[in-house]
C-alpha cells in the first residue's frame, strides 16, 4: 500500500482491532490517545515508508530502468523485479516461456498480461528476451566465455538467432562486443 493507513476507533474490542489490522490498518489508536504519540507514529510510518523506498529504488534499478517502465507505485515496482528475479532463476532454460513465468508468478496468462500492460508497453516475450540478452552482455563483457557458451548460457540453443538478436538489441555483433568491452580495466591514477 502506498499510503498509510491510521485509523481511531472508540471501539476497544480486541477482535475488531484485529480485523482492522488484517485489512491493512497501519496504526490503529483508540480513543482517548496521546496526539504526541499520533505524530510520533505518523512520523515513524512515513520515515520507514521512505527508507523501503530507497531500498527498492537501489535494487535492480539499473535493470528495471533500463526497459523504460513508469513504475508508479512500490507494487509495479515489485512486481517488475519478481519477473526479472524469475527470468534470471531461470536464464538457462531454452524452454522458459511466457506460460512458464505466469505460473512462477501465480497468475492467469490474462491476469498477468493486464497487469503487465498497466505498467509497461513491453510484451513479455520482449521482456524475457531483452533479461536475457542484459545477462548475456554481462557475460561475455566479464568472463572468458566464447559466444556459443554464453548463448546456451543464457538460454538459446540456436547460437545465430542468438547473434541476430543480440545484434538488434546492442547495435552490434557478440564479437564486437566482446572485443569493445571485454577486460576494459578502470583507469587508476
Amino acid at each position: 500500500m502506498d499510503i498509510p493507513v491510521i485509523m481511531t476507533t472508540t471501539d476497544s474490542d480486541p477482535f475488531k482491532v484485529e480485523d482492522n489490522i488484517r485489512a491493512g490498518v497501519d496504526e490503529l489508536f483508540v480513543k482517548p490517545y496521546d496526539m504526541n504519540m499520533l505524530k510520533l507514529s505518523v512520523s515513524r510510518i512515513l520515515i520507514n515508508r521512505q527508507i523501503i523506498r530507497n531500498k527498492y529504488l537501489n535494487a535492480d534499478t539499473e535493470k528495471i530502468n533500463s526497459f523504460n517502465f513508469n513504475c508508479k507505485s512500490e507494487k509495479d515496482f515489485n512486481f517488475i523485479a519478481r519477473i526479472i528475479e524469475i527470468i534470471d532463476k531461470n536464464i538457462e532454460d531454452t524452454e522458459f516461456t511466457v506460460d512458464t513465468l505466469c505460473a512462477q508468478l501465480h497468475m492467469s496468462r490474462t491476469t498477468f498480461y493486464n497487469k503487465l500492460k498497466d505498467v509497461t508497453d513491453h510484451p513479455p516475450k520482449e521482456i524475457i528476451r531483452i533479461v536475457k540478452l542484459q545477462r548475456a552482455a554481462q557475460l561475455l563483457k566479464e568472463s572468458k566465455l566464447n559466444v556459443t557458451e554464453v548463448a546456451d548460457k543464457v538460454g538459446f540453443n540456436d547460437s545465430k538467432y542468438f547473434r541476430v538478436v543480440f545484434k538488434g538489441n546492442f547495435g552490434m555483433t557478440p564479437k564486437d562486443y566482446i572485443a569493445k568491452y571485454r577486460n576494459q580495466q578502470p583507469n587508476i591514477t
